[in-house]
């Protein structure tokens, strides 16, 4: 039984070793610069700031829900992508690799991340 111990602390070691190594290169390859990314975010909240859909932030993410469709040809040029299974438009600062096949949900995102909602779509009455 002590053998086995020894063996699995031994390879604990070496996983563990290998794994930071591997977190460190990962860190080290997409770094980027933090004011970088806030002058980024601000161009793009002041670009979609007075459009009528519904804004949100959750995280470094901004998502676009109702009443985007309107705006999708806007939303493409500043840098937008849509997810069709959330039927929303985000908008993420660099380059990002999604770690896991499973789909989050906008109520797991908002969880984890927070929510903030920057406008929302205002209801046009017409007076007859």
């Amino acid at each position: 039984m002590q053998e086995i111990n020894s063996e699995y602390d031994v390879l604990f070691k070496r996983i563990s070793a290998l794994y930071s190594e591997e977190k460190t290169a990962y860190n080290q390859s997409y770094t980027y610069d933090k004011n970088e990314e806030n002058k980024a975010f601000k161009e793009v909240i002041s670009k979609i700031i007075n459009i009528n859909a519904d804004i949100e932030i959750c995280g470094e993410w901004i998502w676009i829900q109702k009443g985007a469709y309107e705006y999708r040809e806007l939303l493409k040029e500043i840098g937008f992508y849509y997810a069709s299974r959330k039927r929303a438009w985000y908008w993420h600062y660099g380059t990002y690799r999604r770690r896991s096949k499973r789909e989050v949900s906008m109520a797991e995102i908002r969880e984890k991340y927070g929510s903030t909602k920057v406008n929302h779509r205002t209801k046009q009455y017409v007076i007859s």
